[in-house]
């Protein structure tokens, strides 16, 4: 049994077996639970690339892998640092947000190793809904906000 609460984004990987969750709690950090699991956690999965971020995980987005030997997917995770004020001098982000991407795979000890691809920063600091972050293959798609207009990021984050 764990509280649903205490994660603040969360993500139930395809075939439900595996729900990954962001921690509220300014470590960057993602866990997962086996849902079929006696012992079904929290285990943690990764941490933001940058050991001295301090924020949460805001977004997730999946892609399973198809041709891989083992479970395995690629996930990307916006951040937005716990530093990030609006001045009333400028009311933008004083900080950007930063999203990662991680290549995932299920051990044979049933244990998930996660190998960091990239980091890069995010232009607009605003998502608008659960649906607007989504990934296929290497291509990253993420709706944002931005003094009221709608706009849409595109990222080829392998270049």
């Amino acid at each position: 049994v764990f509280r649903l609460e205490e994660g603040f984004v969360r993500y139930l990987v395809p075939g439900g077996r595996w729900l990954i969750s962001g921690l509220f709690d300014g470590s960057g950090r993602l866990v997962y639970t086996d849902l079929e699991s006696p012992s079904a956690g929290p285990f943690d999965l990764l941490r933001h690339p940058d050991p001295a971020f301090r924020g949460d995980a805001q977004r997730i987005a999946l892609h399973l892998a198809a041709d891989s030997d083992a479970f395995a997917f690629t996930i990307a995770v916006t951040y937005w640092p716990s530093t990030q004020l609006r001045s009333p001098i400028n009311p933008r982000w004083q900080e950007k947000a930063t999203c990662a991407v991680w290549d995932v795979k299920l051990g044979v000890s049933g244990v998930f190793d996660a190998s960091h691809r990239a980091l890069f920063p995010l232009i607009y600091p605003r998502d608008f809904g659960f649906e607007s972050f989504v990934m296929n293959r290497n291509l990253l798609l993420r709706g944002t906000d931005d003094n009221y207009a709608r706009v849409f990021e595109v990222f080829d984050y392998l270049n």
